[in-house]
């Protein structure tokens, strides 16, 4: 497909919250109606752009959150994910649509330092608390690869050595803890 890459002179270590932004800002800019985001390691099934795009037609909303299926390392499918990402205790980056309607909350990314782990549900609790009028998609559109311990908890799968658990710091920095020391 076609597709622009940007490289940053380095990393912002900010769980990819400074390149989503920076993305989404041009992307708007380049005349780009509706925007969705994709880490590396996830993929999306076949329908789930013309799932979202159409949700948002038949609604006329400004953004719609998809649902997502969790995966093991391997790729094998682990669980539909209605408990964490569920449009109520956090939304997955990975099953956002967003209008250009959302472009005045793009900033909610670029959080203090210490809580960059959580970027993600910054931008969420602006979004979802916006004027903004957001849809839902039920059907499982996402497929995320985790690593991180508490999905395969969750799942009743024994936990990977290398699979992360988040941990504050006394001074209450986020930082990734792996669950085999």
């Amino acid at each position: 497909w076609k597709a622009e890459h940007y490289k940053l002179p380095y990393a912002h270590d900010d769980a990819g919250a400074t390149p989503r932004a920076i993305g989404a800002i041009s992307a708007f800019s380049r005349g780009y109606d509706v925007i969705m985001f994709l880490d590396a390691d996830n993929w999306y099934e076949p329908p789930h752009v013309q799932t979202l795009v159409g949700i948002l037609q038949e609604s006329g909303a400004d953004a719609v959150i998809g649902t997502r299926t969790i995966h093991a390392q391997d790729g094998s499918e682990m669980y539909v994910d209605r408990i964490e990402s569920n449009g109520e205790n956090m939304i997955d980056t990975n099953t956002w649509a967003l209008t250009r309607a959302a472009l005045p909350y793009l900033h909610a990314w670029v959080v203090e330092e210490k809580n960059r782990l959580w970027s993600d549900r910054f931008f969420d609790h602006d979004m979802r608390t916006s004027e903004l009028k957001i849809a839902r998609c039920h059907v499982p559109t996402v497929a995320y690869v985790t690593k991180w311990a508490w999905h395969y908890q969750h799942a009743g799968w024994p936990i990977p050595d290398d699979a992360v658990w988040i941990h504050t710091e006394d001074d209450g920095t986020l930082v990734h803890r792996r669950h085999g020391g």
